[in-house]
């Protein structure tokens, strides 16, 4: 896999795989309800194994020559793990360290990670951070999935990542989301060297969007321009996915309110 139809991004490559094909997940929160990977991996056409994701135990596999289809020189937003999450508990630290190794191999793509289980994310990123004098991959993005309020606490965690870019998926967005308390302004500094700097030690971008497919909850509206104004009061970047409009999913910003068309990239 590498060219994706996701809109934040243009591949996606999944190196955690279940031996002897296929993939494998757990639902853990409201938003996994109607999960597309799921979906997409009960289907043989679309390389799955006709295992639902639930509680089952499989064995994992690493296969890291998914890098290799990424473009050669031309620079691409990488979607990881697409089909699954990356840090969930059963895949092993190992695999992780290696993927994460692996992106260093090409800088000029940026990589994005984005798990619903920002514990395993931590365990796995600071060590790997701790160990290599605190390195921080420029071109890794670090994100979270907080569909409903009771997910919140997911962005204290992420916060506490080492990480260039945070960001979080308000995606399916199923209720009204207030995260202005976890959102921490730039603030000026003095580096050791006595340069003044920006210190930003807060969320840099936020997708948001409807859930999509026959079986979609409501996104209303008014939940997601809540989340633009919060972006724009903080000075976050803020990148609208699809809405819900006259009855159906719209990807097509041209049928959207003019204040709702919003595409933007972390500066």
């Amino acid at each position: 896999m590498s060219k994706t139809k996701i809109a934040w991004a243009t591949d996606s490559i999944n190196p955690i795989r279940v031996k002897g094909g296929g993939h494998h997940c757990t639902k853990i929160s409201v938003g996994c309800q109607n999960c597309y990977a799921e979906k997409r991996n009960m289907n043989p056409f679309y390389g799955g194994n006709k295992i639902p994701y639930d509680n089952r135990n499989v064995e994992y596999e690493l296969n890291l020559s998914c890098f290799d289809k990424l473009p050669k020189t031309k620079p691409a937003i990488v979607f990881v793990q697409s089909m699954s999450d990356l840090f969930h508990d059963d895949v092993p630290a190992y695999f992780q360290e290696r993927v994460i190794d692996e992106v260093q191999n090409y800088p000029q793509h940026k990589f994005l990670m984005l798990t619903k289980r920002p514990k395993s994310m931590t365990h796995s990123i600071i060590p790997w951070s701790a160990n290599r004098n605190n390195l921080i991959l420029p071109n890794l993005w670090l994100g979270v999935t907080v569909e409903h309020p009771d997910y919140l606490w997911r962005i204290e965690k992420l916060l506490q990542i080492p990480a260039a870019v945070r960001f979080v998926s308000f995606e399916p967005l199923l209720a009204s989301i207030d995260f202005g308390d976890y959102v921490i302004k730039p603030v000026k500094g003095i580096s050791t060297t006595g340069e003044k700097i920006t210190i930003n030690n807060s969320l840099h971008w936020v997708v948001v969007g409807a859930e999509s497919g026959s079986k979609r909850r409501e996104c209303r509206l008014s939940w997601v321009r809540d989340i633009i104004t919060t972006c724009y009061d903080a000075d976050i970047r803020c990148f609208v996915k699809q809405i819900h409009i006259n009855g159906k999913v719209s990807h097509n910003m041209n049928e959207w309110p003019e204040d709702l068309r919003v595409q933007e990239w972390p500066a």
